[in-house]
């Protein structure tokens, strides 16, 4: 299983793309850039790290992990075709977040009550501060029936999957009731 992940180098969009073989947990490649090339990068060296004696074929590859970039999507698709996608939770959390935060912004402008309290619904609840337990229960007694509550649960119990799954057969069998 091999993961793929983007980082700027510096401030502004000097970017490398790392390749992490994540069973042995190392670095195996890092390429300038972050588009589908990048992939196409990985696999030309793919013949000389196994010289190196790094297991690694780009036939035997079966799984990457990856941000939703379309770049990676394709590059993966093009070069590694035996292999599946699997999204990172960072990202899939990253995109929760977002729509929750979205779904805030947007009744905050009917609900007063919610405004100054952006991070009470992004945060997890197992590290709020005092302060922010507090605000948050008040909150929540008075106007627990807000489409933003609504949306914080639902993120909540997307985070519940990856708790209570042990098997990837747990896991989609979870993610289907949750979707549902």
């Amino acid at each position: 299983m091999v993961g793929i992940d983007e980082t700027s180098c510096k401030k502004g969009h000097n970017y490398v793309t790392l390749f992490v073989d994540l069973k042995e947990r190392r670095t195996v490649h890092v390429s300038e850039g972050k588009g589908s090339d990048t992939i196409a990068s990985f696999c030309e060296i793919i013949p000389h790290k196994k010289e190196e004696d790094m297991p690694i074929e780009s036939d035997c590859i079966k799984q990457v992990s990856c941000d939703m970039s379309p770049s990676f999507i394709s590059g993966v698709q093009k070069h590694l075709p035996k292999a599946s996608i699997t999204f990172d939770k960072f990202h899939i959390m990253k995109l929760i977040n977002e729509a929750v935060d979205s779904v805030r912004r947007t009744e905050c402008k009917e609900e007063e009550c919610l405004k100054g309290h952006r991070y009470l619904f992004l945060r997890n609840k197992e590290n709020y501060t005092k302060k922010q337990e507090e605000s948050f229960n008040d909150l929540k007694i008075s106007h627990s029936n807000l489409k933003s509550f609504r949306a914080l649960r639902i993120r909540e119990s997307f985070q519940d999957i990856y708790s209570y799954a042990n098997t990837i057969e747990e896991f989609e069998c979870l993610l289907k009731q949750w979707y549902y």
